[in-house]
């Protein structure tokens, strides 16, 4: 699964477009440990319901759901990390 919204090879990517931007904006609101939170719990439901098998943890059984999980979680850290900065710089 790509990151891309023009990838149809796939699932469908607007779920993690849609919760990278939830991740961000929690992280503007909460600082972040808000982004934190944010990120388990959007990382916990994109496995539980988009990945792998559906309404079942098991990203890490089918190697492409783990790497996209990793590629999310990695995604949202650069989103936590970038508002961050840009909330201090403002400051």
């Amino acid at each position: 699964m790509a990151l891309s919204p023009f990838d149809r090879q796939g699932e469908d990517p607007i779920p993690l477009l849609i919760l990278l931007i939830g991740v961000g904006l929690a992280t503007y609101m909460a600082d972040w440990v808000g982004g934190v939170t944010a990120l388990v719990v959007s990382m916990v439901c994109l496995d539980y319901l988009f990945l792998g098998t559906a309404r079942a943890i098991d990203a890490y059984h089918h190697p492409a759901a783990a790497i996209t999980l990793f590629v999310y979680v990695s995604a949202a850290a650069i989103v936590i990390m970038s508002t961050e900065r840009l909330k201090y710089d403002r400051a």
